[in-house]
């Protein structure tokens, strides 16, 4: 999985072919390039070493590189630096990440030249503010006016990336996209159907059909309608006459690209074709990048039950770029913070307080925070799938707060609410079921209570009646033997399943 930084590419499509010198690629470009979450992504394909140039000066100093300036003086930094590039370039088989400034030696930019192919990660000053604005970490940017400093790097520095390169790339929107086509080429995969829909196809599906195109991909669309409302047999079964219609094979790759009801259909779709088809997963929201996309769940809804037929069905890939999440409404973006929360309750403390701490900068698309809890969110919910990836235990419980969503989802019908919010109120209401049950104290609950607020996100359940949730829920996945299992907390980072949940409990909770 790779998340960038807001508008910073998580991918890009680099001229083909790129032959490596010494089997080494090194990156250089401006602060915000992307030149770090680049370099991991193309090292997992290409095989390769990645190495972080500023990372490993500071691991090897045991300080920060704003330390390293306040102490030494940015002359101190660059001898620095220079040393331990020396050291770098020489390795064989890597991809290595170099800081902004690394060019403005002459020995830095020859040994570069010498010891590998060199990639300039290009944009304009605008671009680069809009991804790091929020960063603290730039020393050089922390002037009273940090916009018009990074526009005077840009105008010293450009002319020296560009005579040091071998290749330059434009590091602007959409450019994962454009690993679509690299992607299928290297498993030698001819046809490819991209199911989107209108909304997603007006950003996003022209970056994704030239990836294909120039892979020597032949694509076709096949377009959707948006909503929860239309994730059902109707649509599945559009889809799956498209695919008859346009005679996809076996060895036809289906690309989902688009939000969790996209993600959704097309992965049952690959599921049920033929008895299977390759599988790509290009999530463009947030509540897909960090829940749907990942763990191979697929399905539809039916009128008696949200997510009730499905099968599980992993990707062959997910391509994440979180410089989608710039056209998401905002009420979509606090939908997938929803799913990010639920990970700190149930598993990690730490992940819980970060979000505490970060809330504000998540909710204004602050670039470095949306990574880091993507990034985040898709380590903690791999390890529990990679754990159980049928649900028969752990799973389970990253259904925190969705047994009482989906019922708030199903009772108001599909699409009033987005599902991210009616998960949100889900998880206050198991918080507040866990309180009273003694599991955690009041101030958990609290806790818990204020972050879904400050997402920006409902906490008062919707007044159904206690037999009309009661009924709702018994339709949930995780009844067994009749007894819905509620996904409860033991403490903010623990989450247990517990059947035992009185109906006095449930009838002061439940509107």
């Amino acid at each position: 999985m790779s998340a960038t930084t807001g508008g910073e590419p998580s991918a890009t499509h680099l001229p083909a072919p790129v032959p490596l010198h010494r089997g080494n690629l090194f990156l250089v470009g401006l602060p915000g390039a992307g030149k770090s979450t680049l370099g991991r992504q193309l090292a997992r394909r290409l095989h390769k070493l990645f190495v972080d140039a500023d990372a490993e000066l500071e691991r090897r100093l045991g300080v920060s590189i704003p330390t390293i300036f306040e102490i030494e003086g940015e002359a101190g930094f660059r001898d620095r630096e220079e040393a331990t590039l020396a050291e770098l370039t020489v390795l064989e088989g890597v991809v290595l990440s170099t800081g902004g400034g690394v060019v403005l030696r002459p020995a830095n930019r020859a040994r570069l030249k010498e010891n590998g192919t060199v990639i300039y990660l290009h944009a304009e000053p605008s671009t680069l503010w809009g991804r790091i604005r929020h960063s603290r970490n730039r020393p050089l940017l922390q002037t009273a006016d940090p916009m018009g400093r990074l526009a005077e790097l840009y105008a010293q520095r450009d002319a020296l990336y560009r005579a040091t390169a071998d290749h330059v790339v434009e590091s602007e929107r959409g450019e994962v996209m454009r690993l679509a086509g690299p992607l299928l080429a290297g498993q030698s995969v001819r046809n490819a159907v991209v199911i989107t829909n209108d909304i997603v196809a007006t950003h996003w599906l022209p970056p994704v059909r030239q990836s294909l195109a120039e892979a020597g991909v032949s694509a076709e669309t096949v377009l959707v309608p948006d909503g929860e409302a239309h994730k059902n047999w109707t649509t599945l079964h559009d889809v799956l006459t498209r695919l008859l219609e346009l005679r996809a094979e076996r060895g036809t790759v289906v690309v989902a690209l688009g939000g969790g009801v996209v993600g959704d259909i097309a992965g049952f779709a690959a599921a049920i074709y033929q008895r299977g088809v390759p599988l790509v997963q290009i999530p463009t929201t947030l509540l897909a990048q960090v829940d749907s996309s990942v763990g191979g769940k697929t399905g539809v809804n039916h009128p008696l039950g949200k997510n009730m037929i499905g099968a599980f069905y992993q990707p062959r890939a997910v391509l994440i770029d979180t410089d989608c999440l710039r056209t998401l409404p905002d009420r979509e973006l606090a939908a997938g913070l929803a799913e990010v929360i639920k990970y700190g309750p149930i598993r990690d403390p730490t992940f819980f307080a970060w979000l505490e701490d970060r809330m504000g900068a998540l909710v204004g698309r602050d670039p470095q925070a949306l990574a880091q809890a993507i990034r985040t969110s898709c380590r903690i919910k791999a390890e529990i799938v990679g754990a159980d990836e049928r649900e028969q235990g752990e799973r389970a419980l990253l259904n925190f707060g969705h047994t009482f969503g989906h019922a708030i989802e199903n009772g108001l019908g599909y699409g009033a609410w987005l599902h991210g919010e009616a998960v949100a109120t889900g998880m206050v209401i198991a918080a507040e079921v866990s309180q009273r049950l003694g599991r955690i104290d009041a101030g958990a609950e609290e806790r818990l209570r204020m972050l879904v607020t400050r997402a920006g996100l409902p906490v008062a359940a919707p007044a159904l009646g206690f037999e009309r949730w009661k009924a709702l829920m018994g339709r949930d996945k995780k009844v067994v033997a009749g007894a819905i299992r509620y996904v409860l907390l033991d403490a903010l980072g623990r989450a247990s399943l517990s059947a035992d949940v009185p109906d006095s409990i449930l009838r002061d909770v439940l509107p």
